[in-house]
């Protein structure tokens, strides 16, 4: 075996394990699908044992190339990422001949997120050895998780000419031909692969997606739980919920995808699987606890990008009277219009409502009611007190089925434009009937809801009609060959501003559309509105209803079945042939009745059938942080102030140095991790303690969220020297052999005596800081002692879980004066720049 695979299967166990660093469970982590699964070992407790030895080995031969190499994989089967692939790197850069070096520091640093050195160590070791098939096929691997498919069809092929293992090479051609939309190529590969090597679950669960991708969904499901079933009996770490739950939503099984998500999540917080819960909640109109899954989408790369560091808090319910409030515009054109009818009820708490639009919608923004100002392009922000996301206003208004806001309409013509459009098309008589056939074709699942225009044809032969195109967009080009009988007026080119669209749809008297902005737009306006639904809908449009909720005057004509648009166009054609007063009678007998009036969620609302022991997100201080509602203090802190503990944190900021090497224990999902990651910089180490599985994998979400990638989560207890030594459950800080440590924190979790007796030497060998919690002042005065023999200075601190000055700007203390206890320590030789806010020293 090759150690390309070896290092693959280690990797491949750490990331099962919820021990990734930031950035393993991102896209693009290499995997060695074609590999067979390693019998390493489970044992580790001998790990301190070969690291001292490779370290004695440096000391006397600092240049070993082979050292390095021993030390990489000791720490790599310790889970310390970051350490092997520095260790790694030394090894490389002493040795850059050897293929296995390279291959090896290509692997871990890639998965670690420094692509370019992984990529220059195995071009450099390709050069020197090009006959390597291994080396190809690694760089083939990575290059095609890079979506750079072309290349890495180059590699991957001269890699089977090389003599590489046949189904190995086999799936890395598969994943280009996927790459490029070559599906049923990717399919035959596959099959060879299996037939192979028919065990191989990874095999199994690319086939499953390249049989989704042609549409045969009960296949893919299929293929999909054998390479689950696979993986379980060979202990190879795979995790198939997602492409599971994504399954069963093709299917239109939102119940089966609910069930199932929730009880992955509540084992293994993911951001992704979240986000899919919310769509598959809100879908089936349970939108309390929908709309707050929503809030996931925060963490979605896109929408991260482009968060500005605002310096006050996102609103989630706190007073608005007298305010401002900055209500940004978010995702599509439709998606914008469908929540705008929020902005009135921002007003109606007192606030001063200010939007920042999409630069596509500025005039149409400007004529929205519930907005005192619209930000023009350039414009320099003025002063507010809030800000929200618009699509994050459903949750915050407590939004149910029963309290749509139903004020429609709330969107009308610019006069202008209106008497523009009344110009261009006047009337002849005939009903006026606009017709949108397709959406952005950039949209994930645009496939599934756009038709082409010859498919409309049996509607627009509707006899009696005037029919518009009121299509934008590359589908627009599907007019210029059309059959000279079928009579259809082409608007598209003269839009030159939503406005355009806006009026000339208040000139027809029903609008056609699939499931896309100008579907909105009429519904909106009050204007009949036939939408075409693709199956399975959109979660805006729920399921088995053909009206909509949000919009009155709207009907839907769904898919039977996936891909079954003949019967929609059937039926859209039978009713546009019984004429204008039989639409009107259709469209009574689907108009909900009047919404309940809007009350404000409040933090901490839950629906314990589907909220307990689901992941939530805040907006904090620091960032979109995802957290668990279950812990009592830190829960409620972070989403009702948006902080947790911040004197503390604060004292950590001031304490650690860019580049520092400090330890956590105890870090939670992350609230303090995140923003010490951050401060710490990228050559800076952060070793993360955390013990509950779902509280780190939401930490590990956290930290690859934020792109902090130095964070290392440690797999093992943390404290003092048990009777056994170290074990697979227990390590002492003395035994990561650290040649440097600046801090370590500790929350309330890890006991502060049995983490000094662990760390002896390294606290006479480094001199960290101490930032340790304690319950009571009798172990605090205890522990002060115990950390004075080893010639530190103390102080008490004292805070006040609940601060006057808190991000969200909360009045009220709902922990009712508590207060959080910690010891802090400093060298009796460090010289303090700065008294400790907060803390009294004790003598």
């Amino acid at each position: 075996m090759s150690i390309l695979s070896g290092l693959a299967s280690a990797l491949k166990r750490r990331v099962s394990s919820g021990q990734a660093n930031a950035n393993a469970g991102a896209p693009g982590a290499i995997r060695v699908e074609g590999a067979p699964p390693v019998r390493e070992s489970r044992d580790t407790n001998d790990l301190p044992v070969p690291l001292a030895k490779a370290r004695e080995r440096l000391r006397a031969d600092p240049g070993n190339a082979d050292a390095w190499r021993s030390m990489a994989a000791t720490l790599m089967r310790w889970g310390r990422h970051r350490d092997a692939c520095l260790a790694f790197r030394e090894a490389w850069q002493r040795d850059g001949s050897s293929a296995s070096i390279a291959l090896g520091f290509a692997v871990v640093a890639w998965d670690a997120g420094f692509r370019a050195d992984a990529e220059e160590a195995l071009r450099q070791a390709i050069r020197i050895h090009p006959a390597s098939p291994d080396l190809s096929l690694a760089l083939a691997r990575m290059l095609c998780s890079a979506g750079r498919s072309a290349e890495a069809r180059v590699l991957a092929e001269r890699a089977i000419a090389q003599n590489a293992s046949a189904a190995p090479a086999l799936m890395t051609l598969a994943r280009c031909d996927r790459d490029e939309g070559r599906h049923d190529a990717a399919e035959a590969r596959l099959r060879a692969a299996i037939a192979l090597d028919g065990d191989n679950p990874h095999a199994w669960e690319h086939l499953s997606a390249a049989l989704a991708a042609q549409g045969r969904v009960d296949a893919a499901l299929e293929a999909l739980v054998r390479a689950a079933d696979l993986a379980a009996a060979g202990d190879v770490p795979l995790d198939t919920t997602l492409a599971h739950a994504e399954l069963l939503r093709r299917r239109g099984d939102f119940a089966a995808e609910t069930d199932l998500l929730i009880a992955a999540l509540r084992q293994r917080p993911s951001r992704a699987g979240h986000f899919m819960l919310a769509e598959a909640l809100i879908v089936q109109g349970r939108y309390r606890p929908g709309w707050r899954q929503f809030e996931f989408r925060k963490f979605e790369p896109a929408m991260l990008s482009e968060r500005p560091r605002y310096d006050c808090p996102s609103w989630s319910g706190q007073d608005l009277e007298g305010k401002s409030i900055l209500v940004e515009a978010e995702q599509g054109i439709g998606d914008v219009i469908w929540f705008a009818r929020y902005l009135p009820l921002l007003q109606r708490l007192g606030a001063r409502v200010i939007f920042l639009p999409r630069m596509d919608m500025m005039r149409v923004s400007r004529r929205l009611p519930g907005i005192d100002h619209v930000l023009s392009d350039g414009e320099v922000l003025p002063a507010f007190d809030f800000h929200v996301k618009l699509m994050s206003l459903a949750g915050a208004f407590g939004t149910t089925l029963a309290s749509i806001p139903q004020s429609v309409p709330y969107l009308v013509p610019d006069p202008a434009f209106a008497e523009k459009w009344a110009r261009k098309l006047p009337s002849d008589g005939r009903p006026r009937v606009g017709i949108v056939w397709a959406g952005r074709p950039d949209q994930p699942r645009d496939r599934f809801r756009s038709l082409h225009l010859a498919q409309v044809l049996p509607i627009l032969r509707t006899p009696g009609i005037r029919f518009y195109s009121l299509q934008k967009g590359t589908a627009e080009s599907q007019l210029v060959e059309w059959p000279p009988e079928v009579e259809i007026t082409r608007l598209g080119d003269a839009f030159d501003d939503l406005e355009d669209l806006v009026a000339a749809i208040g000139q027809m008297d029903l609008v056609l559309s699939v499931c896309t902005g100008p579907a909105h737009i009429a519904g909106a306006m009050g204007k009949p509105v036939w939408t075409m639904i693709s199956d399975p809908p959109d979660m805006r449009w729920l399921v088995a209803r053909e009206d909509a909720p949000w919009y009155p005057t709207m009907r839907l004509f769904r898919q039977p079945a996936p891909g079954a648009w003949d019967d929609v166009i059937d039926r859209v054609a039978r009713e546009l042939a019984l004429g204008p007063a039989a639409w009107k009678d259709r469209l009574a007998t689907h108009a909900p009745g009047t919404a309940e009036p809007l009350a404000i969620a409040s933090p901490g609302d839950a629906d314990d059938e589907i909220d307990a022991g689901l992941g939530r997100v805040a907006e904090s201080r620091h960032g979109v942080v995802m957290f668990d509602p279950g812990e009592p203090f830190v829960a409620r802190s972070i989403e009702y102030y948006g902080e947790w503990l911040p004197a503390e944190l604060g004292l950590a900021l001031q304490l650690l140095r860019a580049g520092d090497v400090v330890i956590e224990g105890g870090a939670g999902s992350g609230a303090h991790a995140v923003p010490m990651g951050r401060a710490l910089g990228p050559q800076g180490q952060l070793y993360l303690y955390e013990q509950r599985p779902a509280i780190r994998s939401m930490l590990a979400e956290n930290l690859a969220a934020h792109g902090i990638g130095i964070g290392m989560l440690m797999t093992r207890r943390l404290g003092g020297h048990p009777a056994e030594g170290f074990s697979a459950e227990h390590e002492t800080i003395d035994d990561l052999q650290l040649d440097r440590l600046d801090g370590i924190k500790l929350d309330a979790a890890i006991d502060g005596s049995s983490m000094l007796e662990g760390a002896e030497q390294t606290l006479w060998r480094c001199r960290p800081w101490l930032l340790l919690a304690c319950d009571d002042d009798a172990s605090l005065h205890h522990l002060a002692q115990r950390v004075r023999e080893f010639s530190y200075r103390t102080w008490r601190m004292e805070t006040p879980l609940f601060s006057p000055d808190n991000f969200n700007r909360r009045d009220d203390d709902v922990f009712n004066g508590r207060t959080a206890l910690a010891l802090v320590a400093l060298p009796e030789e460090k010289d303090l720049r700065e008294p400790l806010a907060g803390c009294v020293e004790l003598r």
